[in-house]
């Protein structure tokens, strides 16, 4: 389900292990990243994969023997490869790049972040998505930016766990002064007295950012069946203080 943290880290030169301490602390590490329950892939200097954690394996429907020594650009799609490979000198550096849901909207956009969501939900959800997106990406700021992307996302877990949908429909345009989020879909729809009982749909969060940024949010069932979220935000939105 949409909602998951994947950390892409190079992997450490190796060192000695001297004392009984130096053995006990490397077998800790390595238990951490097998238990951890976001999604951790490793590689070598030649972007390569060397590990892969459990939470990863389920992330990309994968096992360890089918990944481990393949190149990580696998796992990204072929028209966003080049914007991943100008970023690989900054992971040289720092050793991480921690990717929401295998996407940065402040290094591939807005409109690439969520095409790159909607296809991997797709696969996980057993869904049809499709997508109705501006052709660039709205003129909002990177805070914004992040809390449509993130909404996105918690509607889509909203769905996968309660709407029993087979499919689901985004959209994302700007019309100044607002920038608005839909997400459709074809399931069961909220019973009359449940419209607004926010906490017993997982709506809490995006009513918080919604909030958050002065926008509007509405949701409510549609003709024929299913639900319907839209939200507005201010182009000009900036997160103001609780």
């Amino acid at each position: 389900m949409p909602g998951p943290v994947l950390t892409v880290t190079k992997r450490a030169p190796p060192v000695a292990v001297d004392a009984p301490g130096d053995a006990a602390f490397e077998l800790a590490r390595t238990g951490a990243i097998e238990a951890a329950l976001e999604g951790i892939i490793t590689v070598d200097d030649k972007q390569r994969i060397v590990m892969i954690n459990p939470a990863a394996q389920r992330m990309f429907g994968c096992t360890a023997s089918e990944v481990l020594g393949s190149e990580l650009s696998r796992f990204i799609p072929a028209r966003l490869r080049e914007s991943h490979a100008r970023h690989v000198p900054e992971f040289d550096r720092s050793g991480a790049i921690e990717l929401p849901r295998r996407a940065r909207t402040d290094m591939i956009g807005l409109r690439a972040a969520i095409e790159w969501l909607a296809r991997d939900s797709a696969r996980l959800m057993d869904v049809k998505i499709t997508l109705k997106l501006d052709d660039n990406d709205p003129c909002v700021s990177a805070a914004a930016a992040i809390a449509l992307y993130r909404m996105t996302q918690e509607a889509l877990t909203n769905i996968a766990r309660h709407a029993r949908a087979h499919a689901v429909h985004i959209g994302l345009t700007q019309a100044l002064p607002w920038v608005t989020l839909t997400v459709a879909d074809d399931g069961i729809g909220l019973p009359p007295e449940s419209q607004w009982r926010a906490q017993a749909h997982g709506l809490i969060g995006i009513r918080e950012r919604v909030r958050m940024f002065g926008g509007q949010i509405e949701l409510g069932n549609r003709p024929g069946g299913g639900t319907l979220l839209t939200i507005r935000l201010p182009a000009s939105a900036v997160p103001q203080d609780p």
